[in-house]
């Protein structure tokens, strides 16, 4: 996801306010020097540390910084920090969470710092919420939702990788649908389901796996609805 970001802010001059980071790449020698002396963000530690920090054995411990504490576990074999993760975890310390935090959609839980518990969903991307958890409302979810996948007809079928990513999204409103179900409200569910059918033809644009369509078949059982 980090490359369309870049796209947009270096060709497309969007917001380039944000600051678009790829946690997988502070593993590298390189790529965290890089960001910080282009003004991209900052370290609480000089850069001739950043450049020498290396994985650590660890154990669950608490962190805190400006107010507010988590628990961060190990990373990696569930026995060390990786580099990537402590210097991700000095740009935090840095920022002190003055300026917003998102984590773009389908991260991998193990680069999120143990952070998944106060992540609030926005649909495109997840905002670190750490005074409270944040829910869309069913209108908000339905009209984010629906803008994504109005962007069916330009999915291009034999790019594998762009093809799991609107899986994603459609994997999430079958979650949202049987989320509802769960809670008796059948009739926004199925409101939810009818996005499918209108915009994401499973016919013209195939889950990449078998699996998914199973999954979604399971939902529109759940709700009443035969495909």
């Amino acid at each position: 996801m980090t490359v369309p970001l870049w796209y947009l802010q270096h060709v497309e001059g969007y917001r380039k306010d944000v600051s678009v980071v790829d946690v997988n790449m502070l593993n590298t020698l390189w790529y965290p020097r890089f960001i910080a002396e282009n003004g991209s963000v900052s370290f609480d530690m000089p850069l001739a540390d950043i450049d020498t920090i290396e994985y650590i054995p660890w154990t669950e411990a608490m962190i805190s910084i400006n107010g507010f504490s988590w628990l961060v576990k190990p990373s990696c074999y569930d026995t060390y920090l990786l580099r990537g993760d402590r210097i991700f975890l000095s740009l935090l310390k840095q920022n002190a969470f003055k300026r917003d935090l998102f984590f773009t959609v389908n991260f991998s839980e193990e680069a999120r710092l143990s952070l998944g518990e106060f992540l609030s969903s926005y649909v495109y991307a997840d905002k670190l919420t750490i005074k409270k958890k944040q829910v869309l409302s069913y209108k908000q979810y339905k009209t984010t939702i629906t803008r994504v996948l109005e962007l069916a007809p330009q999915m291009t079928l034999n790019k594998p990788d762009e093809m799991m990513i609107f899986d994603y999204y459609r994997l999430s409103l079958l979650s949202h649908a049987n989320q509802l179900v769960d809670a008796d409200k059948r009739t926004e569910a199925r409101g939810l389901l009818s996005l499918l059918d209108q915009y994401c033809d499973e016919d013209k644009l195939p889950y990449s796996f078998k699996d998914s369509k199973l999954h979604a078949t399971y939902i529109r059982s759940r709700v009443g609805i035969e495909k």
